[in-house]
């Protein structure tokens, strides 16, 4: 019995037929995707660093403004 079949014309994936899994045989093809979902997650990050920056100052600058509120107050 043969341990591996071709997928639907495709000579990079192939299915284990004794666990049924589809295996990825181009390495390359695979470093690429790696890399790719990396600066995804690394972009994914940066932006949500960016929010935190950007909430921050918004509550630094209500708190300034408060504090220019009252001393106009006086």
């Amino acid at each position: 019995m043969e341990k591996y079949l071709i997928v639907e014309d495709r000579q990079t994936l192939v299915r284990d037929t004794s666990t049924g899994a589809i295996i990825c045989r181009d390495g390359e093809g695979l470093t690429k995707a790696q890399q790719l979902a990396r600066k995804a997650y690394e972009e994914k990050q940066r932006l949500a660093n960016l929010e935190e920056k950007v909430s921050r100052q918004e509550q630094a600058l209500e708190e300034i403004k408060q504090l220019l509120l009252k001393a106009l107050e006086k």
